[in-house]
């Protein structure tokens, strides 16, 4: 392969067939090289616009890529920027579809098709929202030329987020927690420009945590080096099992930004789980009851036992059985045989049901196992 660069601008030597470059190791450079005595090549072309034609004596797909750096921005702001494509292929340019890399992207296209020597507005904007530090985003455009080649364009808008009062993580995430335990996770706020500020109050929307605030200042022995505050999160109350969503709200004295809004997350499981957590049973062109055993297990060294098991669908059945006495050391508290009964009164089509397991749990007196099954 052979490249020429010139402000921001690779061209490589294209294959017979189209040629596909989305991975991340063939990122382009900026460079600058005399390009006299070049042989014809498919250019990809970076700035904020580009025209997108064929080269002498060639006949294959076309890749472009336009990038555009939107510089500092503050955060919670919206960056837009209108990328124009000229098409100088010699035929129409269709728009077939538009995909993206993050949900914080949205795309705007007055003209889906190009004629020759015309130019496409692509608006794309990105939100900014909590984030700090480079960040950006990817809008692919799968296009038809002519009569029928095909070829790719990719649209790239990054900028540097800023916020007087800055904080890591963006996101407080304490993954998988067993029921009972009491994980701890951190959160460092900082000003930006080293002025000083104060941490009034933290809070949650919901009671499941406690909360410790610490100076991290230079003069309370701070090896950062840095003016801000460690928030310690604990997990506290025994929040109920399931998925637990919160905002942690953070009050502070600084002017610019007196109120901090960081989502919170995290899953507690059960002090027993099902292997497998879920049964489905495709068409399969058999009309005979089918059984799928599902397995409770014991997390960690608590007694728990499962009392009975009940449904909610009347085509769906379930059968507690106790593990043998020699099996009851390797962490098994009961088998569920799940069955359905006919498949004779469904409609074709997917059908959802339950199997509810009771325990003794106080933490976790019930387990769903969701079932699904497809009739014919």
């Amino acid at each position: 392969m052979r490249d020429i660069c010139t402000n921001k601008l690779r061209w490589y030597v294209p294959r017979k067939r189209f040629v596909w470059l989305l991975s991340s190791a063939l990122w382009l450079e900026a460079c600058e090289t005399n390009i006299q005595d070049h042989e014809p090549e498919r250019s990809v072309a970076f700035g904020a616009s580009a025209s997108l034609g064929p080269q002498v004596g060639q006949d294959n797909g076309v890749l472009m890529r336009l990038r555009h750096e939107a510089g500092m921005v503050p955060q919670l702001t919206t960056v837009e920027h209108t990328f124009q494509i000229v098409n100088s292929f010699g035929s129409d340019l269709r728009i077939d579809d538009v995909r993206k890399s993050c949900t914080c992207t949205n795309v705007s296209i007055l003209d889906d098709v190009v004629p020759p020597e015309g130019e496409a507005a692509v608006q794309v904007e990105l939100a900014t929202n909590n984030q700090y530090g480079t960040t950006g985003a990817i809008v692919w455009l799968d296009v038809t030329i002519g009569d029928g080649k095909k070829g790719e364009i990719a649209l790239e808008l990054s900028c540097d987020i800023h916020a007087p009062v800055e904080y890591y993580p963006a996101k407080i995430d304490f993954g998988q927690v067993a029921s009972g335990e009491r994980p701890k996770r951190s959160l460092y706020i900082w000003d930006t420009n080293g002025e000083m500020f104060k941490v009034l109050n933290v809070e949650a929307e919901s009671p499941f945590w406690t909360f410790r605030i610490d100076d991290t200042s230079p003069t309370s022995g701070n090896r950062r080096g840095m003016r801000g505050w460690d928030i310690t999160i604990e997990f506290a109350n025994d929040p109920p099992v399931g998925d637990l969503n919160d905002v942690l709200i953070v009050s502070t004295t600084s002017l610019e930004r007196p109120t901090l809004r960081i989502p919170m997350s995290g899953r507690v499981v059960g002090p027993i789980y099902a292997q497998p957590a879920s049964v489905f049973w495709p068409h399969r062109g058999q009309q005979e009851a089918k059984k799928v055993t599902v397995t409770l297990r014991r997390r960690g060294d608590g007694s728990v036992d499962a009392r009975s098991v009940s449904t909610d669908a009347q085509w769906l059945s379930a059968r507690l059985r106790l593990p043998e006495q020699d099996k009851s050391d390797e962490g098994i508290v009961a088998f569920v045989d799940v069955r359905v009964k006919s498949r004779d009164s469904l409609t074709r089509g997917y059908h959802a049901g339950r199997v509810v397991i009771h325990t003794n749990s106080s933490d976790n007196p019930e387990m769903n196992i969701p079932v699904r099954l497809f009739s014919p």
